[in-house]
């Protein structure tokens, strides 16, 4: 995920940042979406879904509500890769939810960071530029601007104002507003829940996840204090 080398070339404007920081920010939604799989867990509802609880502390929990985890293996659930999740049918909503969100989240720390002017040309940009880059892939559409109104159509979403319940991980959080969207196979059939981790045991998505927004952050602070922004 190195996100030091997306700003290891000069930049001029924050629209050529933005360019840019794009392809970084493709790699961190395709990692999300591979960590998001690796700590899901899935079981058949015959068409009759209802809602139940979609989010838990451990794989022991998970199973004990009746679902059947992708892996325990924790080789792969330390560094999920794409290769492998992506055959799963849950990636391509996971890619998709974690692409809109990342660029949301992109935006507001970039709103929080820079000038207005200066987070506005980078806001235009960064959105175009990711749908350019993700257009045809994992169920977005093949076309650029509908890979954008794609984008456009999932940010309502994902408002919130607590990125991470530290209490209880995925609970009134940003986290939780993404999973709560992947809970439910686009067929009704088949039903996901997440370990999420905990404080005392944080084995689970909730790790990966904060670790994109740190990264986004800092990469986003370093070039704005670097570029005078």
């Amino acid at each position: 995920m190195g996100l030091n080398q997306w700003i290891a070339r000069k930049v001029s404007d924050p629209g050529d940042y933005a360019n840019a920081y794009s392809s970084g920010l493709i790699d961190l939604s395709l990692f999300l979406a591979a960590s998001l799989v690796a700590f899901s867990g899935e079981r058949s509802t015959d068409g009759g879904a209802q809602r139940t609880e979609v989010v838990f502390k451990d794989h022991f929990a998970l199973e004990m509500s009746g679902y059947e985890p992708v892996t325990k293996d924790i080789l792969w659930l330390a560094e999920p890769k794409v290769e492998q999740m992506a055959t799963r049918s849950l990636f391509g909503p996971a890619y998709r939810h974690a692409t809109a969100f990342l660029c949301l989240y992109s935006d507001n720390s970039a709103r929080n960071n820079m000038k207005s002017s200066n987070a506005e040309l980078f806001a235009g940009t960064l959105y175009r530029s990711v749908a350019t880059r993700c257009a045809g892939k994992f169920g977005f559409d093949r076309k650029p601007q509908i890979a954008l109104q794609t984008i456009q159509e999932l940010l309502p979403l994902f408002l919130c104002k607590t990125m991470l319940n530290y209490e209880t991980f995925g609970k009134g959080d940003g986290l939780g507003k993404i999973l709560d969207h992947l809970t439910l196979s686009s067929d009704g059939r088949t039903q996901y829940a997440f370990v999420v981790g905990s404080k005392e045991q944080p084995l689970g998505c909730a790790a990966p996840y904060v670790k994109v927004l740190t990264e986004i952050t800092e990469n986003i602070k370093r070039c704005v204090g670097d570029m005078r922004w």
